[in-house]
């Protein structure tokens, strides 16, 4: 488990930044990550889970970061010339040229 726990870990941390389209996946690693690093904590070899746990929870952190830069973005994107805040679909204009 403490091998599993630093794998995962360290796959979080490059999916971090491939995790523009989806800030949740590095999250997810992260976490079954940091399971399995206190989990390995009682059994097997202390040094790896301790890098797992590290690991995991910097992928947290910067899924964390990059969720709240997502939703600033998706916000500012809202009030500057985007739909003016309104949720669900916008009613037409008439056409003038008919």
């Amino acid at each position: 488990m403490a091998i599993a726990s630093l794998v995962i870990g360290i796959i979080s941390l490059p999916m971090i930044f491939a995790g523009f389209c989806c800030p949740v996946i590095p999250g997810i690693f992260g976490v079954v990550g940091l399971i399995l690093g206190f989990l390995a904590l009682k059994t097997e070899g202390r040094g790896m889970a301790i890098g797992g746990i590290c690991t995991s929870s910097i992928g947290i952190l910067g899924s964390i970061l990059l969720a709240i830069l997502f939703l600033i973005g998706n916000a500012a994107n809202n009030n500057n010339g985007g739909n003016n805040g309104q949720f669900g679909p916008q009613p037409q204009q008439k056409n003038k040229f008919k």
